[in-house]
């Protein structure tokens, strides 16, 4: 039995020493590391969303005297649900033609002869403000109407956007003093 006892000794040393052998210890590893692309997004353009253009012609008067200088164009951007399109520090090309009214032998009304053409720029959405000078001015005198030319007449405007070309016309506008 004394073999017995060394025995399980010797085994008992052997797993001891099998225990207390220092293991080898995992070494850190780096922490992963990951290049993140930040992709900038495109500031959203408001001009983008422009649908259609509303007009409205104002006959107003640039001094003391209450009669009208000319007329002021009032060119309001929409969107595709109505609402105003709101911008700044962006020109827009803007084509105005001036035509006199006319009634024909089936009394329609139509346009009969230019009077006006010129470009204008337009540099913010108060330009669609009436009652604002942010608006298209053409003064009376640039118009060439006739002594024997009515009163109303059609202001027509085309809008150059990079998007899209955009028109509107108001048929009943004041285009003589």
């Amino acid at each position: 039995m004394k073999h017995i006892y060394r025995g399980m000794l010797v085994l008992t040393i052997i797993l001891l020493a099998a225990c207390a052998e220092p293991q080898e210890q995992e070494k850190p590893q780096p922490e992963p590391t990951t290049t993140t692309h930040v992709l900038e997004e495109r500031e959203h353009d408001p001009i983008e969303d422009i649908d259609k253009v509303r007009l409205k012609t104002v006959p107003q008067s640039w001094d003391q005297d209450p009669e009208p200088d000319g007329i002021r164009i009032y060119p309001q951007l929409l969107d595709n649900k109505g609402q105003q399109i709101k911008f700044e520090d962006r020109e827009l090309n803007v084509d105005v033609e001036i035509w006199t009214g006319l009634y024909d032998q089936n009394n329609d009304w139509g346009e009969h002869r230019s009077v006006y053409e010129g470009t204008h720029k337009i540099n913010t959405w108060k330009a669609a403000l009436p009652g604002t000078n942010y608006g298209i001015t053409v003064p009376y005198d640039k118009i060439n109407t006739y002594s024997d030319d009515g009163r109303i007449g059609f202001v027509k405007v085309k809008v150059y956007t990079p998007y899209d070309l955009f028109e509107a016309e108001d048929q009943h506008a004041r285009i003589k003093p």
